[in-house]
């Protein structure tokens, strides 16, 4: 079976319309004998493109032409697949009561960003181990077995036995313990990685079921875009938030947090601000209503991220956070600031600051 991914939407059309096997939203499953045609039998090579002969009728050659406008890859599902988890942060944390499971019910407003893993999996007809786990980048503590990865796979393979052996290699570049979620996507993008590559088909609201049972944040990465979460923080209400006039200055020193240690300094309590409001809120104005519950007991226990937050609303920051229970803090800049004054002076003015306080930190600037 071959998977196509397809950015232009007449050409996904054409395929779907032929009722070539398996398809969800702009990709289609499909034999090779229908695909080798248009690309010489090229089908074996990665990303190679439909530039090939069309055999038979100016229909195909007319559809052909389309191709040309398109990005197409193409990859044999029983080799290796690769997928980019990200990272989030959070719009606003209340942590409004104690559950009688032990959880603790929040409201919160999750934006995804591009700080990104990277996640390759590899059919493995050698190996003796179920899932084997090959971590670079950042360094993960604990046993790999115990990775929300390896969790994801032993999950799905209790419903698909037949699942194979698999090796997979994870590059970490999103810091562990720092309230980004980052074990929580790579979770998420594992099950929906397994979903496609062994062509499972279960359906989005399936796969936020399994990732619910992994870890209350782990569902909001499945349609992975912003929302309002409740409950622990694993229900969801889409919401439509527009950044794209702010840059995200993103920290992540180096201080791990524990998210359970962290609960359990908070006292509960209502909700101060509707965060269903936030889309029609003035960013000027979220300092004013949106909290992180988190922050006063970890700011107390690290005051170096307090000075963060104040270093950063001093650079120019609209808007200043810790993400999650930390200990990554983030500021929104509006654009046309930087664009007037020029990234260097902001930056440079945070640079120093974390020179001084930390021997090693992590400094990322995203687009949003």
């Amino acid at each position: 079976m071959l998977r196509i991914i397809c950015k232009d939407t007449n050409f996904f059309q054409i395929f779907t319309q032929k009722n070539f096997v398996n398809s969800k939203k702009s990709c289609i499953f499909a034999p090779p004998k229908y695909i080798e045609p248009w690309c010489n039998g090229n089908t074996a090579d990665f990303g190679s493109a439909f530039l090939g002969s069309s055999p038979g009728g100016s229909t195909r050659q007319k559809h052909l032409k389309r191709v040309l406008f398109c990005k197409i890859a193409i990859e044999r599902t029983s080799q290796t697949m690769l997928t980019y988890p990200n990272a989030k942060i959070n719009l606003g944390l209340f942590i409004t009561e104690k559950r009688s499971d032990g959880y603790h019910n929040i409201e919160t407003v999750l934006m995804p960003v591009p700080l990104c893993d990277a996640l390759e999996v590899l059919e493995n007809r050698k190996g003796s181990e179920d899932v084997e786990l090959h971590v670079h980048g950042r360094s993960i503590d604990g046993n790999p077995s115990d990775n929300l990865v390896c969790k994801a796979y032993q999950l799905l393979k209790k419903d698909f036995p037949t699942l194979p052996n698999i090796r997979v290699d994870l590059l970490k570049k999103i810091p562990s313990g720092a309230g980004l979620g980052g074990g929580s996507a790579d979770a998420a993008f594992m099950l929906e990685l397994l979903n496609r590559k062994f062509l499972l088909g279960i359906s989005d609201e399936a796969l936020e079921d399994y990732a619910r049972r992994i870890g209350s944040d782990c569902a909001c990465f499945v349609k992975n875009r912003p929302a309002f979460a409740y409950e622990k923080g694993d229900v969801f209400e889409p919401m439509d938030i527009d950044l794209s006039d702010y840059q995200l200055v993103l920290i992540c020193p180096p201080i791990h947090v524990n998210t359970k240690a962290a609960y359990q300094h908070v006292v509960p309590k209502a909700a101060g601000f509707d965060l269903r409001k936030l889309p029609e809120t003035p960013i000027h104005q979220w300092k004013e209503v949106l909290q992180n519950d988190f922050e006063p007991s970890v700011f107390s226990q690290h005051p170096i991220l307090s000075d963060i937050k104040k270093t950063l609303y001093n650079a120019g920051a609209a808007y200043v956070s810790m993400s999650g229970s930390g200990s990554a803090m983030f500021g929104l800049f509006p654009r046309e600031t930087l664009v007037k004054t020029g990234h260097a002076p902001s930056l440079q003015k945070i640079n120093h600051f974390l020179q001084i306080a930390f021997e090693k930190c992590t400094l990322v600037c995203l687009n949003l």
